[in-house]
């Protein structure tokens, strides 16, 4: 899978990611793509996951989930180095089952970036792996994911002339984290929500 992206590792850094799809468990690794072309350092151009799995689905079945789950890890790139990235585009799939001799392969054909490179920001990959994890174990994690992921959105519109869904977007991100300010609050202080203001 590929996504143009502002957040970027370093050229033979990867984060290895494991986690549950909805057709088993997946091992994702996360790079960013380098071209030499023809400059004294290679270009980095877009963000590259690699999803690797066991499932007795179709192809097409851990296609769709591991590429819903990948994207689903996507913006806590871009929250962690305040950078947009893209939806990621599946580029090639194809199943490595061993014991048959024949098998199943998908190809969606992609440009490769080219021309200027793009504004970028250092993914850190120790903090990233923390902040998955923190995350992950946090009571409210979907609210966070879902927080994260409207601030990915709020990043690719901050340029001048999209400032209505930058808002937008920033407003749903705030939404998201009010509730769980408000639960932090009320675990801290003993009390339910209505105690709390009063």
């Amino acid at each position: 899978m590929r996504a143009r992206s502002a957040a970027r590792l370093e050229d033979g850094q990867e984060i290895r990611i494991p986690i549950t799809s909805d057709v088993g468990n997946v091992l994702l690794i996360v790079r960013t793509r380098y071209s030499d072309e023809g400059f004294e350092s290679s270009i980095p151009r877009e963000l590259w996951v690699e999803a690797q799995g066991e499932t007795d689905r179709s192809l097409n079945d851990a296609i769709n989930a591991y590429w819903a789950t990948a994207n689903g890890v996507i913006p806590f790139f871009a929250m962690i180095t305040n950078a947009p990235i893209d939806d990621l585009d599946v580029h090639l799939a194809f199943d490595a089952t061993s014991r048959l001799n024949q098998h199943e392969f998908f190809q969606h054909f992609i440009a490769d970036e080219v021309g200027l490179p793009t504004h970028g920001r250092g993914i850190p990959a120790v903090e990233a792996s923390r902040v998955f994890s923190a995350i992950d174990a946090h009571s409210d994690g979907p609210r966070l994911r879902r927080a994260c992921t409207f601030y990915n959105q709020a990043l690719r519109y901050l340029r001048p002339g999209q400032e209505i869904f930058l808002v937008q977007y920033l407003w749903m991100a705030v939404e998201a984290l009010t509730k769980v300010a408000l639960r932090k609050a009320c675990k801290e202080e003993g009390c339910s929500e209505d105690e709390l203001v009063h």
